[in-house]
C-alpha cells in the first residue's frame, strides 16, 4: 500500500477494487454455475440413456418411459443454464463499467499527486496510456476469471466426482493430467509475464513519443523535420515490434508444449477407458460418460490455457501500469498539513538551499522578505534564478533545506491545494484546456456565474475578440489553446487570474504576447488587479517594472541589487547595465 492508499501489487490492487462491489461480484460468479453444471451433468444423463436403451432385457416401450424423466431433466438443465447466463450478461453490463471507472478515477487522482519533476521527466502520453490501460486490463482479468477459470474449475471438480463414482482410478488419472497440464503451463507463463511487461512498457514509450510529436507538430513543420520524426518515432516502434515478436514467439512455443501434453492424455485416456470396457468393468453408458467428460474437460482446459496466455499478458500490462503507483511521491503534503490562511501576504525565504542537480546549486542560504501588499519585480539574465524563485513559492519543487514562509506559515506544512488557491499566476506562455472559452476562464473560480466570467473577460479586454467568434463564450479553443493567438491566450489567462482573485499574484511577463494598444489597455486592468495584493513580476522588458515598489536583481542565484527603478539607475550597477543593453525593450538572453 502506498501513500495514496492504493495497493502496489496486481492481486492486492485487483481485490481492492473488487471489494467495492463485492456483493455484485458474488452474484456474477454464482450465475456462472449453470454452465459447468450443465457441461458435466449432460454426459452423466447420456450415460443412463445409453444404458437404458442398450439394455436387451427392457422393451423399447419400457425404455422410452424410463428415459423420459432423464430427457425432461436435461431440458431443465438447459433452461437453468440459459437463464443464469442471460442474467449474468445483464450483471456484467452493470458491474464491469463501474469497476473500470473506479480504477481509472483512482489512478487519475493518484497520478495527479506526482511532482512537477515527475511529469517533466515522463512522457505525458505514456502516463495517460498506463492510466487507461490498467482499467481495461483489470476488466479483462475479471472477465477471464468469471467466464474461463471459475467455470472450468467447477466443471473439473464435478467431473472428477462423477468419474470417481465409476472408478477411483479415473478420478486420479484426470487429476494428475490436470496438475501436469496446468503446472507446466503456469511455469511457462512466468516468463510470458516478463515479456508482456517489457512489451507493455515499450507500447507506453511509443505512445508517449507519438503524442510528444503531435503536441509539437508546429515546431516539426517549421523546421521541416517530418522525416526526422518518422525516424525518431520509428526507433520506438522498432523496439515495440521486437518485444512483441519475442512475446509472440514464446507464446507459440508454449502452445506447442501444451498441445503435446493434451494429445498424450487424450490417447492415453481412450486406451484406459476401452480397456476397462473390454474387461467388462464398465458399461457402454459409462464409456459414453467418461469419453464425453474427458473430451469436454480437454477442450475446457485447453481453452483455459489459451486464455491464461492472455491473462498473463494482461497481468504484465497491469504490472507496467502500476509503476505509476509504485513510484513514490517525491513531494507530498505533510501528515498534519493544514490549509494556508493568508491575511497580509508576507513571503519570506529563510536560509533556503535548492538545486535541480546536486552538483549545480541554484540557491545557497537564500534569505529575503517580500512584505504583504508589496509589488516586487524580478530581473536577471536567463538562468539567474528568477523562475526557480517563483517555482519554489508555488511549491512546484521542495527546498533542500531552509524554509519558505507565507504569513509565518511554512509552505511545506500546508496543503498544496490551499497554497495554490491563494496564488494566481499569469505565465508568459499560457496554455488552455481543449474546452470552451467560458470553461477556461471559469477555471479560476469554478462557482463563478456567467456574469462574473463575462466581467473578468471585459477587464482583461478579451470580450471584444470573444464577441466576434461564432460561438462566443462557447467556442472550443483547441488543444492547449491552439485556435487562439498568443495574445488572445494571454488575455484569457489574465481573465482567469482576475476571476480567481487570490491575495498573491505572480506575473511572468504577462503582457509580452500583446500588441502595444492591447498592452496599454491591459496594463490598466493589471494595475487594478495588483491593488491590495502581494505581487511578484518576472520581467524581460524592464520598462514594465517602473511602478514596482522594489526590484530584485538576480545573478547566479544571488540577489546582487535591490531597490526601485530610480534607485537602481542611480547606483549605475548591474540593473543600469541591463537597462542600457536592452534590445527592442527586452533583455538579451545572456550577459555580454
Amino acid at each position: 500500500m502506498n501513500s495514496s492508499g492504493l495497493p502496489v501489487t496486481v492481486p492486492a490492487f485487483f481485490c481492492h477494487f473488487l471489494k467495492k462491489q463485492k456483493f455484485a461480484f458474488v452474484i456474477l460468479f454464482l450465475t456462472m454455475l449453470g454452465w459447468p453444471i450443465n457441461a458435466m451433468l449432460i454426459p452423466y444423463l447420456l450415460r443412463h440413456v445409453v444404458d437404458i436403451l442398450g439394455n436387451a432385457d427392457v422393451s423399447k416401450d419400457q425404455a422410452l418411459m424410463v428415459v423420459m424423466p432423464w430427457m425432461v431433466f436435461s431440458g431443465i438443465l438447459w433452461l437453468f443454464n440459459e437463464v443464469s447466463l442471460r442474467f449474468n450478461e445483464r450483471m456484467v453490463a452493470r458491474v464491469l463499467p463501474r469497476f473500470r471507472t473506479d480504477i481509472t478515477m483512482a489512478m487519475f487522482a493518484h497520478t495527479q499527486g506526482h511532482s512537477q519533476r515527475y511529469f517533466g521527466e515522463t512522457f505525458a502520453g505514456g502516463i495517460g496510456n498506463r492510466v487507461t490501460k490498467l482499467a481495461w486490463s483489470m476488466s479483462a482479468i475479471v472477465f477471464d476469471c468469471l467466464h474461463n477459470f471459475f467455470p472450468v474449475t467447477v466443471s473439473f471438480l464435478i467431473g472428477v466426482i462423477l468419474m470417481a463414482f465409476i472408478h477411483p482410478l479415473f478420478a486420479v488419472v484426470i487429476m494428475l493430467w490436470f496438475i501436469v497440464q496446468m503446472g507446466s503451463f503456469l511455469w511457462l507463463m512466468q516468463r510470458c509475464q516478463r515479456y508482456s511487461e517489457d512489451h507493455s512498457a515499450a507500447v507506453s514509450r511509443l505512445n508517449g513519443a507519438i503524442i510528444d510529436v503531435f503536441t509539437n507538430i508546429t515546431t516539426m513543420r517549421l523546421f521541416a523535420r517530418s522525416r526526422y520524426e518518422q525516424t525518431y518515432v520509428g526507433g520506438y516502434q522498432k523496439d515495440e515490434q521486437q518485444r512483441s515478436q519475442k512475446l509472440m514467439h514464446y507464446l507459440f512455443h508454449s502452445k506447442v508444449v501444451f498441445a503435446l501434453i493434451a494429445a498424450i492424455m487424450l490417447f492415453g485416456w481412450w486406451a484406459l477407458v476401452l480397456r476397462f470396457w473390454y474387461l467388462g468393468d464398465i458399461s457402454l453408458g459409462e464409456v459414453t460418460q467418461l469419453l464425453m467428460q474427458q473430451w469436454s474437460l480437454t477442450g475446457l482446459v485447453w481453452y483455459m490455457g489459451m486464455q491464461l496466455m492472455q491473462f498473463y499478458e494482461q497481468v504484465g500490462v497491469c504490472n507496467d501500469s502500476l509503476s505509476l503507483v509504485r513510484t513514490p511521491y517525491d513531494m507530498k503534503d505533510a501528515p498534519d498539513a493544514k490549509p494556508l490562511v493568508v491575511t497580509r501576504g508576507d513571503i519570506r525565504f529563510e536560509n533556503v538551499n535548492f538545486y535541480y542537480q546536486a552538483e549545480r546549486e541554484v540557491f545557497t542560504e537564500k534569505t529575503v522578505t517580500l512584505r504583504g501588499g508589496e509589488k516586487v519585480g524580478l530581473v536577471g539574465f536567463s538562468g539567474s534564478g528568477k523562475s526557480t524563485f517563483v517555482n519554489l513559492i508555488l511549491r512546484l519543487y521542495d527546498v533542500k533545506s531552509g524554509r519558505i514562509l507565507i504569513d509565518g506559515q511554512d509552505i511545506a506544512g500546508v496543503t498544496r491545494d490551499s497554497l495554490n488557491a491563494q496564488i494566481a499566476m499569469i505565465p508568459q506562455d499560457p496554455t488552455l484546456f481543449h474546452r470552451s472559452l467560458r470553461e477556461n476562464i471559469r477555471y479560476g473560480r469554478l462557482e463563478a456565474t456567467d456574469i462574473e466570467v463575462t466581467a473578468a473577460a471585459a477587464k482583461a479586454h478579451a470580450d471584444d475578440f470573444i464577441a466576434a467568434l461564432p460561438e462566443k463564450y462557447n467556442t472550443l479553443v483547441g488543444e492547449r489553446g491552439v485556435k487562439l493567438s498568443g495574445g488572445e491566450r494571454q488575455r484569457i489567462a489574465i481573465a482567469r487570474a482576475i476571476l480567481k482573485d487570490a491575495p498573491i499574484l505572480i506575473l511572468d511577463e504577462a503582457t509580452s504576447a500583446l500588441d502595444s494598444v492591447s498592452e496599454q489597455q491591459i496594463r490598466h486592468s493589471l494595475h487594478s488587479l495588483m491593488q491590495g495584493r502581494t505581487v511578484i513580476a518576472i520581467a524581460h522588458r524592464l520598462s514594465t517594472l517602473a511602478d514596482m515598489d522594489r526590484i530584485l536583481v538576480f545573478d547566479q542565484g544571488q540577489i546582487i541589487e535591490e531597490g526601485t527603478h530610480a534607485e537602481l539607475m542611480k547606483k549605475n550597477g548591474r540593473y543600469a547595465l541591463m537597462w542600457q543593453r536592452q534590445s527592442g525593450g527586452f533583455l538579451p538572453e545572456m550577459a555580454e
